[in-house]
């Protein structure tokens, strides 16, 4: 190839690299630069302490041949500001730790086939820590800032039952759509999800609270950088779109919340 050919060709192709590489770096949510923390939103506000051991949270992914079901079981923390006279004032962060994450997978052969039973494949929960990056291999300091999801919750509307204080029973129940910054593998984006909330109540003091999405959100894991990996920061031949048979990347996510009310605010 001649000079004057193999320049403008050079040129081309650099072009096109650095245009694939914007286009990537666009498709991936914003790196969270701060970490989250909750704090009240009203002088009313009564904190509220997430119970681990009641708490848990479920993600489904479903592809043409094989189903995938998560669980994360007591390892989920945080605290709530409710604001019983208002909930629209209510705000709270969620912290999860994936470190607990058990997957089972239902596989069948065609897309007309049956579904066998779920398993648990060591390897597939393996896979899933390289993907996620908290696998042994990975760094001590980008572990503990990957193994954590957090929901920050910083709006709440479309309240059925705006002030709780007001109804009657020894469980009060309301619906909302709770709106927060989720961050997962560092990566923030707003989600919202329609929660059921029941508030346990002793007499006229309430002491509990109960949570559950009405309908699962749904997490885009390519905007989170989520993927096949080899091991820490190498990149697997595969990619989520080639796996598309085997793979949903956009699993659906349930949470079952409850939390204790402290007397202190």
């Amino acid at each position: 190839m001649s000079p004057r050919i193999a320049l403008p060709v050079a040129l081309f192709a650099i072009g096109v690299s650095v245009g694939c590489q914007k286009k990537t770096e666009k498709e991936l949510a914003p790196v969270a630069s701060v970490a989250a923390s909750a704090k009240p939103a009203s002088s009313h506000a009564v904190r509220a302490k997430l119970d681990p051991a009641h708490s848990s949270i479920e993600l489904v992914m479903k592809a043409p041949l094989e189903n995938i079901y998560g669980t994360v079981k007591s390892a989920t923390s945080g605290e709530l500001f409710v604001d019983l006279s208002n909930l629209e004032k209510t705000t709270g962060l969620v912290e999860v730790n994936l470190q607990k994450l058990v997957l089972t997978h239902e596989k069948r052969e065609t897309e007309d086939g049956e579904f066998g039973g779920r398993q648990i494949q060591d390897r597939q929960n393996q896979h899933a820590r390289t993907w996620l990056e908290i696998s042994d291999d990975t760094p001590e300091a980008d572990r503990k800032k990957n193994e954590i999801v957090t929901f920050n919750i910083t709006k709440v509307a479309d309240v059925s039952a705006r002030d709780v204080t007001k109804l009657g029973g020894s469980e009060r129940e309301a619906t909302a759509t709770v709106t927060g910054d989720f961050v997962l593998h560092q990566r923030k984006v707003q989600k919202s999800a329609k929660m059921k909330i029941v508030f346990e109540f002793d007499g006229d003091r309430a002491t509990g609270i109960h949570m559950t999405t009405v309908e699962p959100f749904v997490v885009d894991l390519e905007e989170h950088d989520v993927r096949p990996r080899k091991a820490f920061g190498v990149l697997a031949d595969a990619t989520l779109a080639t796996l598309g048979q085997k793979v949903d990347k956009h699993p659906k996510v349930s949470l079952d919340l409850r939390a204790k009310l402290l007397s202190d605010r």
